[in-house]
């Protein structure tokens, strides 16, 4: 029932709707697991991947071995050409296969920026090339967010079989961004007129963002706090991305609940065939977000008297609000790194010289999300504290944001997501060989001395400790997510909640890093 097509000069026949695994590291294993083993038993056979998804390839892996399909897994490197090489071996040795079916350049636009070796001697095409004359290589890939005309030179190279760029109806998505001049940012309107190019060269056509992070319909795994109502599905989008782009080969939308991979993959299901009322409501929901949401393209920046950086607030704002993507927001592009006053600017604003191209009322509308914000921060979310633990340490961390469910309840299982950066020079291990990070979960009665706790019989039969392991190494400079489910105590009241990292080398605890805590009420 699941439609294929040929992934360009592979030949592979891979699944209408593929599998995006970047958001997994936000879910907990089992669930991410069981995500994609479902998705595996609709038809879906393409997954994309990468090794600095916090382990999501090591999850994809599992699921494939469970499920027993045969699935074609498009993971990716970056960087100096040992580190490329080592990515490849890796994901041969996980796989269990000498050769492998896809391996591509993480955002090759990227690579290029960072000076990363990507078309020279010695460099990232050159290994590609290498592997597959050695025949432990069947199709080359790369991602890329660059402008139309970066993707044309992609195709006029000749060098990938198949590319991954970004594209969905709305023109743009929840990390859409205005980058600092001479850069340019992408343009996923202008992305669509490259499609017959891609069929004429062979060169297979993978699709990324096609749901905008959610900008276009709600999602079933991550539950916005305020988001705009279109009354679209992900059903509704993805099928119409697919009939009126046949070029594509498949759509990969992040997909985290077994919900949301029932929903996503059926939407590739025979028969493909456009619907008008589908297709009008589509169009006419795209219409009205053009008139009210930012598109981020940054023409409004350089036009606010208070020196705002007006397209970033909106970014921040969205992602904080849709939930989807948090992980990729640095700290000094938070809403409240952005905006520190607790009163929004636009209100006081007796000069407002700033206009929007699409007619979007800018004050209105950072009015509103100003307040939205306010709201999550009274609310304990976002819990950013900025300020690193044990700062003067080579292990060092801060503490991005902690979130839970708002009402708790003594002996009850709950689902906790924190995120911390690693601000340290040391890179955190996973691997049991090296020094391991894990993080520590501590409940505490509230309210009694340090001496009463550890005194008090009835404090001691309530406090509970709880330790989470990494799932994939954090270099230093980069963030860590902690998905896990975990017990309250059992007995109601006023508790605090901290978290700590803990570093250990052969079990022994080597150092302690406090984060922070939350005060609770366990009902």
């Amino acid at each position: 029932m699941m439609i294929y097509r040929r992934l360009g000069r592979t030949n592979f026949k891979v699944s209408v709707v593929g599998f995006g695994t970047c958001q997994l590291r936000m879910v907990p294993e089992q669930q991410a697991i069981d995500t994609l083993k479902r998705s595996f038993s609709l038809g879906v056979n393409i997954v994309h991947t990468a090794p600095d998804y916090a382990g999501a390839d090591d999850l994809v892996v599992e699921a494939i071995n469970a499920s027993g399909r045969e699935v074609i897994v498009c993971t990716q490197g970056y960087g100096c050409r040992a580190l490329f090489e080592h990515f490849f071996e890796t994901a041969s040795k996980k796989l269990r296969k000498k050769r492998l079916e896809m391996f591509g350049i993480a955002c090759v636009d990227d690579r290029e920026k960072l000076g990363e070796n990507v078309w020279g001697k010695g460099g990232m095409v050159e290994f590609l090339e290498m592997k597959k004359r050695e025949g432990r290589l069947i199709g080359t890939f790369c991602t890329t967010h660059g402008t139309p005309e970066y993707i044309c030179r992609l195709l006029d190279s000749d060098v990938f079989d198949a590319i991954m760029v970004a594209y969905n109806p709305a023109g743009y998505h929840l990390l859409s961004y205005n980058p600092e001049p001479p850069a340019q940012s992408e343009c996923l309107a202008r992305n669509s007129e490259l499609f017959p190019i891609f069929a004429r060269r062979d060169v297979g056509l993978m699709v990324m963002k096609p749901l905008a992070g959610g900008l276009l319909c709600r999602g079933k795994a991550f539950k916005p706090h305020n988001a705009i109502s279109t009354g679209l599905t992900a059903h509704d989008v993805l099928r119409f991305l697919l009939i009126r782009h046949p070029e594509v080969a498949s759509v990969l939308p992040g997909t985290n609940s077994e919900a949301e991979a029932e929903e996503n993959a059926r939407a590739g299901y025979d028969p493909l065939e456009e619907q008008p009322d589908a297709s009008g409501r589509v169009e006419a929901v795209i219409h009205r977000m053009n008139r009210s949401v930012c598109s981020r393209c940054g023409k409004c920046d350089s036009l606010c008297s208070e020196h705002l950086p007006v397209s970033w607030l909106f970014r921040a704002a969205y992602i904080d609000n849709y939930r989807s993507m948090p992980f990729e927001t640095l700290g000094q592009h938070r809403y409240f790194a952005l905006h520190p006053w607790r009163e929004v600017k636009c209100s006081s604003c007796s000069n407002r010289t700033c206009q929007c191209p699409n007619g979007i009322d800018i004050p209105a509308s950072l009015s509103g999300l100003h307040e939205q914000m306010e709201q999550l921060r009274r609310s304990g979310v976002p819990s950013q504290t900025g300020i690193a633990a044990n700062p003067s340490t080579a292990y060092s961390a801060s503490l991005v944001s902690g979130e839970w469910d708002s009402h708790l309840r003594a002996g009850h299982s709950y689902e906790f997501r924190i995120a911390v950066d690693n601000v340290g020079v040391h890179r955190w291990y996973s691997a049991p060989e090296n020094p391991q990070i894990t993080l520590e979960a501590n409940w505490e009665p509230s309210g009694l001395s340090p001496l009463k706790r550890i005194l008090h019989p009835i404090a001691q039969s309530f406090s509970l400790t709880t330790a989470v392991r990494m799932r994939g190494d954090i270099p230093s400079g980069e963030r860590g997510h902690f998905v896990f489910e975990m017990c309250t105590p059992r007995i109601r009241g006023r508790y605090l909640l901290g978290f700590y990292l803990a570093l250990r080398l052969n079990g022994q605890l080597l150092e302690k890093l406090f984060l922070g805590q939350w005060h609770l009420m366990l009902r």
